[in-house]
């Protein structure tokens, strides 16, 4: 998923704002935790997931830096036997459910590669 997050700031590079024609850059949260998902409807079905991680995951987001991608303290700790991935803290931030959340911006090495030895 971090790597994901690295082409997806890499891809938002080319494209570009229309009103200033400068590269657009997008903010971009981690996280990882338990959740419920399901299929709610009669006529038209939908999926949708539920849940205080679903919450954090879109707080990750939005309290995120364009150009960067903040991951949460359970994400982090995930990542952190990646080779080439460094952290630097940024916010705090209170989730409903599961309380307060430190959260971190991800950086990573230049050509370091993204692998874990699970």
């Amino acid at each position: 998923m971090l790597a994901l997050a690295q082409d997806m700031h890499k891809c938002s590079k080319r494209i570009k704002d229309p009103a200033t024609g400068k590269s657009i850059q997008i903010r971009v949260g981690l996280h990882t935790g338990t959740i419920v998902a399901g299929v709610i409807g009669t006529k038209t079905l939908r999926f949708d997931i539920w849940g205080p991680h679903v919450i954090a995951g879109n707080m990750m987001e939005s309290n995120g830096i364009p150009g960067q991608t903040v991951v949460s303290s359970y994400a982090r700790e995930y990542l952190e036997g990646v080779d080439g991935v460094r952290f630097e803290e940024h916010v705090q931030v209170n989730v409903r459910g599961l309380g307060a959340i430190e959260t971190f911006v991800a950086k990573r090495a230049p050509r370091a590669s993204i692998a874990r030895d699970d």
